[in-house]
């Protein structure tokens, strides 16, 4: 699997905005590129992915759904914007798109924690394809080169590793069931079973999340995995058997 890596640093002198570099790893070799990028998230744009996030998952009722469907479109524009002005910046960030755009399924897109505070590259989004790399992409994770800090762990725990599954399923009866997620733990071994104490969020709310949470750590228990599960693509509206109305009535929901 090829790696694609997103760093962050502010540009130098009296420019504005951020330089974004690039590094693709792929069967051995390794191409760079680098672009400045003016990227300010206006403070209207904030609070609306904010209450789409949070707000409208508790409260989906009209005319939230009208308001929602903006602010969908909004952020799959901001996504687009962030695309371009990274990827066909210059020749060199196009044609290491190029390289990987073809092969993005097999590619693991890795973002430097803290690279560009407030860009919202989990919604890059490829105009071409109108395709979200979170969603296209292998595997999109943030890492954590170096820490502030010393990092803390938890003291050994005896027995079974204790595993918090939470798994979103917008479509409900018409998405995946859960134990087609949980059953790849159960199978890594013959003892995986013994190994891992698996945990299925139920139901699967930022409520119910908090709650879970709180009591394993007040019990001296505290899970030392928590497995998002997703389901669909963020900003259209489109989850997997279910169309944009599968959302309304339901409880607020982890989007994972």
């Amino acid at each position: 699997m090829g790696i694609l890596r997103l760093s962050c640093r502010p540009a130098g002198g009296e420019n504005a905005g951020l330089v974004v570099d690039v590094v693709l790893e792929e069967a051995g070799t390794r191409r760079t590129a680098s672009a400045q990028v003016e990227w300010t998230l206006e403070a209207q744009d904030r609070e609306e992915v904010r209450w789409y996030l949070e707000d409208y998952l508790e409260y989906p009722v009209d005319p939230a759904p009208q308001i929602a469907h903006r602010v969908e479109g909004r952020l799959q524009a901001l996504g687009a914007e962030l695309f371009t002005g990274v990827f066909e910046a210059n020749r060199d960030m196009t044609r290491l798109w190029d390289a990987v755009a073809g092969a993005l399924p097999n590619t693991r897109v890795e973002v430097t924690a803290g690279a560009g505070v407030g860009v919202l590259w989990e919604w890059l989004r490829d105009p071409a394809t109108d395709g979200a790399l979170a969603v296209r992409a292998g595997a999109f994770v943030r890492t954590h080169p170096e820490t502030a800090v010393p990092v803390r762990l938890p003291p050994g725990q005896s027995g079974a590793l204790r595993v918090l599954l939470v798994i979103c399923r917008p479509g409900g009866r018409a998405d995946v069931p859960f134990r087609s997620v949980a059953s790849h733990l159960v199978r890594l071994s013959s003892n995986a079973r013994e190994a891992f104490q698996l945990d299925v969020l139920r139901p699967p709310t930022f409520a119910a999340l908090a709650r879970a949470l709180e009591e394993a750590q007040a019990a001296g228990e505290p899970y030392q995995v928590r497995g998002p599960a997703r389901r669909g693509e963020p900003a259209t509206g489109r989850w997997p058997g279910a169309g944009r109305g599968a959302r309304r009535g339901r409880s607020p929901r982890c989007w994972c």
